[in-house]
């Protein structure tokens, strides 16, 4: 199955010191570079799962793109510039402290804005995909575009990605197949004070399936039938989270795709959720 992903792909900068972190003061420490982005995270992890995946994305003409191109081609996944800006494109710096646990980021995503409702369609129409995943870093009329064009013959996707960008899903919600907040995410888009009144919403809006993400809980599940939580598999204490939640959004779609009723489809992606934070196989 050919699956497109329209999404945010950046050059990350993690940074960890060796010891206590000292403000206002230059710390060793180790500071790596890697692919970043939601669009890229849930294309990798769907590509891990056996589909045909490219990501439609935003890119730039400095060394950061570059690395990025040679990054991506190491993971065998397909890009496709939508858009190239000058400059570096989209790049995140992460200070970890020394646990591993995030300090403070600064994201520059403003490359995407580039990415018009007329070059993400005339891209997405040539590859002819079979599912449709969106972030929303796509400016919002670009996002609800791609999401009205492809919904009557296709599933749309969508990670809302952040409370800030949230709201830039709401015109795309009569349109997608499911959606998979976290639970911040989920209240501020509804204006609700509970998962499940949010989730009542999302439905009432015209979305099929609702995943909101509870962190170490696992994952509230909803659709116009039946509702419920699917815990989180237990882990190590010490895991780090990193990707879990890119991993889980991957196994929903998968379970969708795969014909899984919602509850069934949460339970997968919990399980994917959980072979991200182990490193396992079964």
């Amino acid at each position: 199955m050919r699956i497109a992903v329209l999404g945010g792909l950046n050059l990350d900068l993690l940074a960890k010191p060796e010891g206590n972190l000292k403000l206002h003061d230059s710390n060793p420490g180790h500071i790596r570079f890697a692919c970043g982005g939601v669009g890229h995270n849930a294309a990798a992890s769907l590509m891990r799962l056996g589909y045909s995946v490219r990501l439609f994305t935003a890119m730039g003409t400095g060394a950061a793109s570059q690395l990025l191109h040679a990054l991506c081609a190491a993971e065998g996944l397909p890009i496709e510039a939508v858009s190239v800006s000058e400059g570096n494109g989209c790049t995140y710096l992460c200070l970890h402290e020394d646990s591993g646990e995030m300090l403070c980021a600064v994201n520059d995503m403003r490359a995407m804005d580039a990415i018009t409702p007329e070059k993400a369609l005339s891209a997405l129409s040539a590859f002819s995909p079979e599912a449709l995943v969106l972030d929303t870093n796509l400016p919002q009329d670009t996002l609800t575009a791609a999401a009205k064009a492809f919904a009557e013959s296709i599933p749309v996707f969508l990670d809302p990605v952040s409370t800030f960008k949230a709201s830039r899903s709401l015109n795309a919600l009569p349109y997608l197949t499911a959606i998979k907040p976290n639970r911040m995410e989920a209240l501020d888009m509804t204006g609700e004070r509970s998962v499940e009144k949010a989730a009542e919403r999302l439905i009432r809006e015209g979305v099929r399936y609702v995943f909101i993400s509870l962190g170490a809980e696992g994952v509230y599940y909803a659709d116009r039938f039946r509702h419920g939580i699917v815990p989180a598999l237990p882990v190590d204490d010490e895991v780090s989270v990193t990707g879990a939640g890119d991993a889980m959004f991957a196994g929903l779609i998968d379970g969708i795709l795969r014909g899984m009723d919602v509850e069934t489809s949460a339970q997968n992606g919990c399980r994917a959720a959980w072979r991200q934070l182990t490193n396992s196989e079964d």
